[in-house]
C-alpha cells in the first residue's frame, strides 16, 4: 500500500501497524486475516487501508466519516487500549483489532463466508455479568463456534453448543499443551504461569497418562470415600463457628475453607499454612495473558521456594499422602521436579477453587429457588442428583481450561485455523436445549443429567469423585443443621467475581443463620 504522509514525525515514514481481519470480513480482503498499513493514527491508517479494500472501510466506517465498529489498539503483547477517535495515534507494530458488535445496530457485510458468526469482545469472557444464560442462548442459536477476541490478539473462537463442546473435548486436533500456542503466546505461558508448565491438565497423550497415573489411584470412588468421616467432622467443626442467631458470609467461614482444608490433608500439606494457598491459587489461577507478569511471577516464586523446600523434607520423611506419592514418582524418574511442582499447584487450585464455587452457586440457586430448597430439606436423599444440576445449572467454571487447534480443522461448520485458541463454554453448554428438557428451570429431580462440568473424555476431572463427595456431605449437613437460613441481602445484590480466571463464583454470600441444630 501507499502509505500517507500526513502528519509524518520529524521526516519519518508513519509507522507501520498491522490490521486483523475478523473471519466475518474476509470475504472481503481476499480471504487475507492480516493486513498492514501505515499511519500516524487511525484516521490515516484506515485512510492507508482503503486504497486496496474499499468494501472493508465501508464495513467499519459510516457515511459521515465516523466508526460504527468497536476497535482495539494492541500494543507490546498485552497492552489493549478501546479506540476513542479516530484520532488515536498508533505506533510501529501496533495491531488494530476490529470487531463486529455482537448486537445493537450490528451491520453484516454483504458478502459472508456461510455460518460465520461475528466476533466477540474479550469482555464475554471476563465481565460475563450475574446471568450471561440468555446472551449465551441468542448466540448459541445462531451458531454453536463463535469467533473471540481472546485472548486479546489472538486467533480465538467460543464453543457454545453441548455437542460441539463435547466433541471438541475429544479431538485430537486441539492440543492442551503450552508448546503448541503462538510463539508469543507461548512464551508469556510458560516464563510467568506455573500451572501451564506441563502436567495433568495442560498434557496431549502419551504425556497425559504419564502424568495422570501417580495420582489417579488416589482419586478413584472407593479411596474417596474412606474420607467421608474426616469431611463430615470438617464441616460440622466450621458450622459449629456460625454465630445462630447472626449473619455470615458463607464462602469466607464455610465453602473455601473446608475443601482447602480436605485436599491440604490429603495431600500432607500444612493447614495452618491455608491463607498462602488461597492467595497464590488465586493469583496463579488467573489467565496469564490478562493478569499482571510481575504479580505471576512473584506468586510462582513464592510457591516453588515453599514447595521445593517441603519436597525436600517429605524425602526424608516419607508418609501415607499424596504428596509423598508425587515425591516418589518424581524420584522414580515419572515426573520431573517442574511437573511435580506444577502438579501440586493444580491440585491445590482444582481442589479447593471449584467446591468452594460448586457450594456458593449450589446454595444461592436453593435460596433462590425455595420449592427445590423445601424438597431437598423433606428429600434430603436428592441431594446427590441436587449436587449434579447445581453443576449443570451455575457450574464451578464458566469454560474448560485452554486448548490450541495443532492444524486446520472445522468444528460444528466453522473453518478454525491451526494455531487458534478454543475455549470451551461449560456454561453454555448446561443451557442447551438441544440436550435438555427445559434447560432454564433448576430441578433437583432431573435424570439423566449428562452435563459436562467435569469435563468429558481423557481430560475428564480425576478429583470429581472428591467433589461430589463434598458437595454431598456440605449440603446435607447445612440443611439439616441450618433450618430457615435465608440470604441477608437482595438476591440481585448477590455480586458475582469477574475476574480472568475460567472460575464461576460469588465474591461472598451473606446469609443470615437463625438456629443452629447440634452434630
Amino acid at each position: 500500500m501507499n502509505g500517507t504522509q500526513n502528519g509524518a514525525r520529524e521526516g519519518l515514514p508513519p509507522p507501520m501497524v498491522t490490521i486483523k481481519i475478523p473471519a466475518a470480513f474476509r470475504a472481503l480482503s481476499g480471504g487475507q486475516r492480516q493486513v498492514a498499513a501505515k499511519g500516524e493514527n487511525i484516521r490515516e491508517v484506515f485512510a492507508d487501508l482503503n486504497e486496496c479494500l474499499p468494501g472493508l472501510i465501508d464495513k467499519i466506517m459510516d457515511g459521515q466519516g465516523s466508526v460504527r465498529r468497536y476497535i482495539n489498539v494492541y500494543r507490546n503483547d498485552n497492552d489493549i487500549r478501546g479506540l476513542e477517535n479516530l484520532e488515536t495515534r498508533v505506533e510501529e507494530s501496533d495491531v488494530v483489532w476490529i470487531i463486529p458488535a455482537v448486537a445493537g445496530g450490528s451491520i453484516r457485510p454483504a458478502v459472508q463466508e456461510p455460518k460465520v458468526p461475528e466476533v466477540l469482545p474479550s469482555e464475554f469472557f471476563l465481565n460475563p455479568g450475574p446471568s450471561p444464560h440468555a446472551t449465551n442462548a441468542e448466540l448459541r442459536s445462531k451458531c454453536p463456534v463463535h469467533q473471540i477476541n481472546y485472548p486479546p490478539g489472538s486467533e480465538a473462537y467460543a464453543v457454545l453448543g453441548h455437542r460441539a463442546v463435547a466433541e471438541a473435548f475429544t479431538d485430537s486436533r486441539l492440543s492442551k499443551e503450552a508448546e503448541n500456542l503462538p510463539p508469543r503466546f507461548r512464551d508469556r505461558a510458560l516464563s510467568s504461569s506455573l500451572l501451564m508448565v506441563r502436567n495433568l491438565g495442560f498434557a496431549d497423550p502419551p504425556d497425559h497418562a504419564r502424568l495422570r497415573r501417580p495420582i489417579s489411584r488416589a482419586f478413584l470412588p472407593n479411596a474417596i470415600a474412606d474420607l467421608r468421616p474426616r469431611i463430615q467432622d470438617v464441616v460440622d467443626d466450621l458450622i459449629d463457628t456460625f454465630p445462630a442467631p447472626g449473619e455470615i458470609d458463607l464462602l469466607g467461614a464455610f465453602a473455601l475453607p473446608l475443601p482447602l482444608t480436605v485436599i491440604c490433608e490429603y495431600l500432607g500439606i500444612p493447614v495452618q499454612d491455608r491463607p498462602l494457598f488461597l492467595e497464590w491459587g488465586y493469583i496463579l489461577s488467573q489467565d496469564p495473558f490478562q493478569h499482571a507478569e510481575s504479580e505471576l511471577k512473584a506468586a510462582t516464586e513464592e510457591f516453588t521456594d515453599y514447595f521445593t523446600r517441603l519436597v525436600a523434607r517429605r524425602r526424608t520423611d516419607l508418609r501415607k499422602d499424596l504428596l509423598s506419592e508425587l515425591v516418589r514418582a518424581a524420584d522414580s524418574d515419572a515426573l520431573s521436579e517442574r511437573e511435580l511442582l506444577s502438579t501440586i499447584l493444580l491440585l491445590l487450585i482444582a481442589g479447593h477453587k471449584t467446591v468452594a464455587n460448586l457450594i456458593g452457586n449450589g446454595t444461592a440457586l436453593l435460596l433462590g429457588h425455595p420449592g427445590q430448597l423445601d424438597l431437598l430439606r423433606t428429600t434430603p436423599e436428592l441431594i446427590p442428583a441436587a449436587v449434579e444440576e447445581m453443576l449443570r445449572f451455575e457450574g464451578s467454571a464458566a469454560w474448560a481450561s485452554m486448548r490450541v487447534a495443532v492444524e486446520d480443522m472445522r468444528l460444528a461448520g466453522t473453518e478454525i485455523p491451526r494455531g487458534s485458541f478454543v475455549h470451551l463454554l461449560l456454561s453454555s453448554a448446561g443451557h442447551d436445549p438441544e440436550a435438555y428438557d427445559e434447560p432454564e428451570r433448576f430441578d433437583v429431580t432431573r435424570s439423566p443429567n449428562h452435563h459436562l462440568a467435569f469435563g468429558h473424555g481423557a481430560h475428564f476431572c480425576v478429583g470429581a469423585p472428591l467433589g461430589r463427595l463434598q458437595g454431598d456431605i456440605a449440603f446435607t449437613t447445612l440443611l439439616r443443621r441450618l433450618p430457615g437460613f435465608e440470604l441477608a441481602v437482595r438476591q440481585d445484590e448477590v455480586e458475582w467475581l469477574a475476574d480472568s480466571s475460567l472460575s464461576r463464583g460469588l465474591r461472598a454470600l451473606p446469609i443470615r443463620v437463625r438456629e443452629r441444630l447440634p452434630r
